[in-house]
Formats: structure tokens, sequence, C-alpha cells
């Protein structure tokens, strides 16, 4: 074991960047110190970037920060492909980012031919005129969202400051990119739907072409208005001018806009998604033909108002959103009867008041069930909005990125746990009336994450439940902080750099933590329940860093690389344990020398057979349990000795005793003999 020690403790350089390191896809050189602030985005920086095979075409990289990855989706069936109206990625790749010395996600684009449009989506520019909307700028835009959708994707980025024009001729718009960070992450609320825009940014989810077309409409009314005239208002505010006046109203506002126009925001601001306009009825108004317009039907105002948080509220959707804002009032107001009184009475809703008090009723009072009741009112006074809890208001599908871009704030950490835990996914669904079939894998997902969420052990809890609702979501583990690892076929690379850098002895780092184990366990389905609970031993410490080489061994055996010298060497280091209990000090010795060999072979899969060989291990309990025996009574003889047990009177008298019938017994016999002797031979 010396030879191997010291090996691991040998100063290991780190890593430093290199050409190669900037290298995506194999193809493009990112240039780390060309910077192109004008083509960055809201969570990432631009660098110039070029073409090793000398294509001379303009390009630029923009580099994702760790903690808010890009659209893996998106990413996957838009890079390579050339869509009209839209900046499409090049390339995407893992690279080692030198500034910072870690890895970093990074995807190659197209220079554009124009610049933006605004800095910042409150910008402010000369407004377009309806002609040059419907005949320069419209077309091309129109046709990317169409293409998208008929890939099954939502750009979910159509705002003002992601457009770029042709600074030639004007007559091109190019929606920026929409794959550097979660789908709707940084849209203003003036682009989002009612719905979509009661969500916290990660809890907006993917979205469908729906959303982009009403995004669409915004963008219409901000060109129409030479910038966004709600610019300044808090979300709040805008959602609910939203859902008091229509969502078209409270866009437009007392602006002047030509019928031609008018005819189009309404069809695409419509809140009711069935009643939106789609790209055919786009092409329709965009050759000129009228189409019936869009008449807003607004909710049902109550027969008496409701005054929460200094506002007198008349309408379901509004006191749901103003509540869920004002989440401690809210509860007092459910809790006290008063909320669902004024269901019954004001709004004049018997059915829905009902299902209210009956959810107050058997809430005991206690915190955590006033926070239930609130979350069951606010869903029942508005069930297309997104599932509110606390702090948190996700999408059903965009809870799991919440989970994902939050998991190191404890409290918002803590909200999720309890929103799974509490079943509140599945309680929405249920209140979902319409036949939404694409809502079935959802009940399956959250489902499972409730079953992973009941076992608190290595593998389990909230770790595997990021994992399992976040498919391309790379390891948390602090183990892993310089390196990016989504699929488990990064993980042993990334841990023999790490074992092989500074830092990285056993004394620090044992490999596998809670983030590994359930990281495993996501990606690779296989493992055995058994050696997740092997990994939770904590009376035995050898029995619990066995389980953490067999855990890697069986990630080895599945994703290779056949050789890890470094992590096997590390292993050998934290498995000293293993090799101490065996008790034969010629078989320990023999076995340091095999593990050390096997050290440099980089082989965790040999390493694993060599330490954990049942059979060895029983007979070497045997010989010692024999040794153990053995020792105790020459223990015990000596101390006999000691005591005087050969000179002890009564012990010399037994001893003579015995001394004297021996002596005896062979007299006797002897005299048998001569007689018989005698006897036979005649003497």
């Amino acid at each position: 074991m010396g030879s191997a020690r010291a090996a691991a403790k040998e100063p290991v350089a780190a890593l430093a960047g290199t050409a190669k390191d900037t290298i995506v896809s194999g193809r493009y050189r990112v240039d780390p110190a060309k910077r192109l602030a004008p083509l960055d985005q809201p969570s990432v920086q631009a660098f110039a970037a070029s073409d090793v095979h000398g294509s001379g075409e303009g390009l630029f990289a923009l580099i994702c920060k760790p903690g808010l990855p890009p659209r893996a989706e998106a990413l996957t069936k838009l890079t390579r492909q050339r869509i009209s109206g839209l900046l499409s990625p090049y390339g995407v790749d893992t690279i080692h980012w030198p500034p910072d010395d870690e890895e970093r996600v990074a995807i190659v684009f197209p220079r554009p031919s124009g610049q933006r449009l605004a800095i910042g989506a409150d910008g402010r520019f000369e407004p377009f005129s309806d002609d040059r909307l419907i005949h320069e700028i419209l077309p091309g835009l129109v046709a990317a969202i169409g293409e998208l959708g008929g890939r099954y994707l939502a750009h979910r980025a159509i705002r003002i400051d992601n457009l770029f024009l042709d600074l030639e001729s004007d007559k091109k718009a190019i929606l920026g990119e929409c794959v550097s960070a979660p789908a709707g992450y940084f849209q203003p609320a003036l682009y989002e739907t009612i719905e979509s825009g009661q969500a916290m940014p990660a809890g907006r989810g993917p979205g469908r072409s729906p959303d982009d077309l009403y995004a669409l409409g915004a963008l219409i009314a901000v060109l129409l208005f030479g910038g966004d005239h709600l610019a300044g208002q808090d979300r709040d505010s805008i959602l609910l001018r939203k859902i008091t006046q229509g969502s078209c109203a409270a866009v437009v506002g007392n602006r002047r806009v030509s019928a031609s126009m008018i005819e189009a925001l309404r069809g695409l601001l419509c809140d009711d998604p069935k009643e939106r306009w789609g790209i055919p009825d786009l092409h329709s108004w965009l050759s000129g033909r009228r189409m019936s317009p869009k008449q807003v039907l607004l909710p049902r105002r109550a027969g008496r108002s409701i005054s929460i948080a200094r506002r007198n509220c008349e309408m379901d959707r509004e006191v749901a959103q103003v509540v869920a804002s004002h989440w401690e009032e809210g509860v007092e107001l459910a809790t006290s009867g008063e909320l669902d009184g004024w269901v019954r009475r004001g709004l004049g809703d018997d059915e829905r008041g009902k299902q209210i008090s009956g959810y107050r009723m058997a809430g005991a009072g206690r915190l955590l069930e006033a926070d239930l009741l609130l979350t069951r009112a606010v869903a029942i006074l508005d069930p297309q909005a997104p599932i509110r809890f606390k702090q948190v208001s996700t999408s059903l599908e965009g809870l799991p990125k919440v989970l994902a871009t939050g998991f190191d704030d404890e409290a918002l950490r803590r909200t999720v746990t309890e929103m799974i835990g509490s079943r509140l996914p599945l309680h929405w669904m249920e209140l979902q009336t319409a036949g939404r079939s694409e809502l079935l894998p959802y009940k399956k997902l959250y489902e499972g994450l409730y079953g992973l969420l009941s076992n608190t052990g290595f593998g389990y809890g909230i770790e595997r439940c990021l994992y399992e609702s976040n498919e391309n979501w790379p390891c948390r583990s602090p183990v892993l902080a310089r390196y990016r690892v989504s699929k488990l076929d990064e993980l042993l690379p990334a841990l023999e750099k790490v074992a092989a850098g500074p830092g990285g002895s056993p004394e620090t780092i044992e490999f596998v933590d809670r983030h590994i184990a359930a990281f495993c366990g996501a990606r690779e389905k296989t493992l055995p329940n058994s050696l997740f609970n092997q990994l939770d031993d904590r009376d035995d410490l050898a029995a619990r860093r066995l389980a953490k080489l067999r855990l890697l061994a069986e990630v080895q055996a599945s994703t290779g690389p056949a050789s890890l010298p470094a992590l096997t060497r590390a292993m050998t280091l934290l498995l000293e344990p293993v090799i101490q209990s065996f008790h034969n000090r010629p078989f320990r010795e023999d076995l340091i020398a095999q593990v050390e060999a096997i050290a440099a072979a980089g082989d965790l899969q040999a390493l694993l057979k060599a330490l954990d060989d049942s059979q060895a291990q029983r007979g070497d309990q045997v010989g010692f349990d024999q040794a153990r025996a053995l020792h105790q009574e020459m223990t015990e003889e000596i101390a006999w000795l000691e005591q005087g047990g050969l000179t002890n009177p009564e012990f010399v008298r037994k001893v003579g005793r015995q001394v004297a019938a021996v002596i005896s017994t062979l007299a006797a016999v002897a005299v048998m003999v001569v007689t018989v002797a005698v006897e036979i031979f005649r003497f």
C-alpha cells in the first residue's frame, strides 16, 4: 500500500486551457480573448468563433452558465438545421473554458447579418408601419414559427431584444437563438400568456406553438408602438391587467391601431388557446383576407368585491392571482372561511365554495394544511393557472426545472419537496376538466417521484427526483464542480480527472456522495436496490466504502472506459479499511501487492473482485476464530503457570496420585506379560 499511497499524493498540475480545449464539435474554435458583447444573451456571453476548416463564415459562440443549462431537446432538433428566419445553432459541445478553468456548454451560431432592433426589452425605436410589418417583417417570422411547430418545438424567446434586422435593406427579420436558457426563462410578462406569465421563469415549461403566436402578437404591438409601453410595470400589474381586461386590451391600451392590425392582435392575443389564431390564419391574413373578429369574453364579475392586499377584486382569476402573490394574507382568508364565503355569495358559485370549505374543514388548522388549503383554493378558482404553493408558481411541465435551477436554494428545495410529497401536481391534474391526454406521462412521473421521495437513503430522496425528472441535467455533486456530467458515460472520465488532480486524495474525497449515487440510479436502471442500501450502511465503514467501489465498477462495466488508473488507485486507498479487515498477515500482504497491480491497470471491476471475495473473507474469519480460541487457551495456561500452578500442593498430590496409578497399571501389565510368556514358552 505504501507505493500506491505515495503515488496518489504526488502533486498534479491544474488543467490548463489549450487550443484543443476550445474546439466545439471537432470543427469550431472559440476564442476566449475576443468578446462580442452585442451578441450576448441575458444569461450568456458571446465570443468570436471560427471554422477550423477555413470556410470564412462569420461565427460566434455562446458560453452557457453552469447553473442554467441550455435546452437539450431543442438543441438536438435544431443543431445543423437551417430554418429560414431563425438563428439556428451550427454546433454544441462541452468544452474546457480556460477563463474559469471548468467545463461549460458552448453553442456556435452564424453571425447575424444585421443588428438587434433594441437593446433590452424596454428599448425604444422608430415605430413600424402596417405595410412594412405585413410585407417585410412578419412573413419570415411566421415561417420560422411554423417550421418550429412542425418539429414539435416552440421558440419561447420571441421578444423585441431578440430580433435582428438586416442593416442594408431592413427587409428581413431574424429571430434570435432560443436554446441557451430554459424555455421562456427571460420572457417579460408582456410576451407570455396569462398562465405562463403567472409561473416563475424556470417553471414556465417548454410551451407550444400557440405560446409563440401569442408572443408574436405582443411583438407586433411593440413594433407598432416603437417600444413596450408597459415597460417599467411589475409582473403582477401586467398580469392583473390581462386578467381583468383581456390580453389584447391590456397590451394595446388606449393606443390607436388600424382595423387590419387590431384584427391580427385580437386573433393572436386571444386568451383562449383554442380560439387563438394559428399559422393558417396568419397566412390568410398576410395574403389580405379579412378574418372574423375575435370577441373578448371576460370572466363574470362578482356581485360584490373582496378586499385583498388593498385591492378590491371582482373576478375569480383576479382573486386567485392576488392571494397567490400575497400568500400569508391569502392563507388567513382561506382558513377563516372568508374566501369560500365570497365564492358562494359574491360569485354565486355554491359548488366551488363547498369544495374550498370542504378542504378547510379537513385542515385542522395546522400550518402545512393551511398552505395546502390555499393551494387547492386558488386551483379551484383558476384551474388553468400554474400550480402555486408558497413562493413557488410553476406549470406541471416546469416543476422539474424549478427544482433543478433552484436546487441550491434550501428554502426553494424544501418547498418543492413539500409539493411532491403532498402530491400537489397530481391534485392539479385532477382539476383539469378537459381530457388532456398529454398529461398522462406527467401522472406517471409524479407518482414515481412521490415514491422516490419517501426513501431518504443514498440514491433516493430529492436528489433522485432531480435527475429522474430532468433527463439531461448535469450531476450537481460538489466532487464534479469543475466538470459537466450529464450522461452516465461522462461520469468516470470526470472522476478520473478529479482523482488525478490536486485535492483528489481520498483523505478529502470519497468519490460517491448522495448526488452521484442518485445520478447513477437515474441513468442506469439496472442497478439493484440492495446496492443503494449498502451505501447507506452507517455502522460498517468498510462495507459502505466497498459499496461505493461496487457502484463505480458497475458503471465502468456499463459505460467504460476500460482503464481508470488514478481513480482506481484512489479507491484502493479509500478501501484500506477493507484490506486491513483481513487478519492473516501473509494473505494481507499478498492482497496489497495484488491491488497495487490492479490500480496500475485501472480496473475497478478487478479491484472489486479482489476485495469482495466472500470465500476468502470466510476462510480468514474461520482462521481468525481458531487462532483467537488457541490464543485464549494459551493465555489461560500462562496465567495458571504464573500463578504457581505447578507447585501447588493439591496439584502435586493430584499429579502424584495420577503418576502412581499409571505406574501401578504399567507394573501390573508387565507382570501379566511375564506370566503369559512363562506359560507359553515354559521357561
